[in-house]
């Protein structure tokens, strides 16, 4: 682990702050970070790129960048992981965007997530899994973007 330090006239000091420390941030610090800290927000799950080309897209991101495929359905999509996070690239289909449009995030809990967002003003749909436990909560953004909050 890596200690941050300071120099003092000369000398290296450790840090002795506890938010200087990896995994150690004040409730202020981690509110910058994560930006409303209050929500249960655990990590980005997911994203989804739309394409006009699937196969272009295959050669660029598992031919040239080299990321292993998770799944693939022949014509529709292919999932790669980037970074850990699971990525869908999604044929576009009636001429959509070819730009991300969904981000997925993971949270603790879905029913403080859904109360957040619905005090805030904005429009919640909600779903769920049949054959899990998976639960989730969308919103869109200006631009249409998805932001789906799964907890399971």
């Amino acid at each position: 682990m890596i200690i941050p330090t300071t120099r003092t006239a000369g000398r290296v000091q450790r840090s002795t702050r506890k938010s200087a420390l990896p995994g150690w941030l004040s409730d202020n610090e981690r509110s910058k970070i994560n930006g409303m800290s209050s929500l249960p927000i655990r990590r980005l799950q997911f994203f989804t790129i739309h394409t006009k080309n699937l196969e272009t897209a295959r050669q660029f991101y598992v031919d040239r960048l080299g990321f292993p495929i998770m799944s693939e359905q022949a014509g529709e999509y292919f999932q790669v992981a980037i970074a850990g996070v699971p990525g869908c690239v999604d044929l576009s289909k009636n001429n959509e965007p070819a730009q991300p449009n969904q981000i997925g995030i993971e949270v603790t809990d879905v029913d403080t997530i859904t109360a957040t967002l619905r005090n805030q003003g904005l429009v919640v749909s909600e779903g769920s899994r049949a054959a899990s436990t998976e639960r989730w909560v969308a919103i869109h953004d200006p631009d249409g973007h998805e932001l789906i909050f799964i907890a399971s």
